[in-house]
């Protein structure tokens, strides 16, 4: 099942952040495992600041797995 859960953090953060987040948890019903690479490459491609998104999230200790 592709269901997708989102916190109230999540929806507290400025809008880069929840697109990204959302956008991540997309891929991973897509791509079922977590291994970064994978994912990673894909959720780049679709969002070319992921990277940049993805460092400022875990400074803000709101990262993802």
């Amino acid at each position: 099942m592709n269901n997708i859960n989102l916190n109230a953090t999540s929806s507290a953060c400025r809008r880069s952040f929840r697109t990204y987040v959302i956008l991540h948890e997309l891929v991973h019903t897509r791509i079922k495992n977590h291994w970064r690479r994978s994912s990673g490459n894909k959720l780049d491609r679709i969002l070319p600041r992921a990277k940049t998104l993805r460092r400022k999230l875990r400074q803000y200790k709101l990262g993802l797995s």
